[in-house]
Formats: C-alpha cells, sequence, structure tokens
C-alpha cells in the first residue's frame, strides 16, 4: 500500500484535493472505509489531509 497507492494519495493531497473516497476493501480484516488507523493516522496525519472523505452509498 505505502509502495503502490499513497505516493498518489501524497500528491493529490499536495495538489490541493479537497475531497476523497473511502474504499471498500480490507486491510488486514477491517473495511478501509472504518479503518481508524488509515484515515486518522495515515490520511489525516500522515499525509496532511483535512479535506472530506466520502463514500459511495450502494443500494
Amino acid at each position: 500500500m505505502r509502495e503502490i497507492h499513497l505516493p498518489a494519495m501524497k500528491e493529490a493531497v499536495k495538489a490541493g484535493a479537497t475531497g476523497v473516497m473511502a474504499a471498500y476493501n480490507e486491510i488486514d480484516g477491517v473495511p478501509c472505509h472504518a479503518n481508524e488507523w488509515l484515515l486518522k493516522d495515515v490520511l489525516r496525519e500522515g499525509l496532511g489531509f483535512d479535506g472530506i472523505v466520502m463514500a459511495r452509498r450502494s443500494d
């Protein structure tokens, strides 16, 4: 994840992205859209993102 996905996210934050979409897959059995470590520690604190995190509702 840190080698493949996070570099692009880091560049998006650096470029001024104001919103991102949470993924529905899992990391170590925890859904990404409910993963406090990923959303808070990595995205907010690690990458400095302060925008909104969206999720698509599926019916």
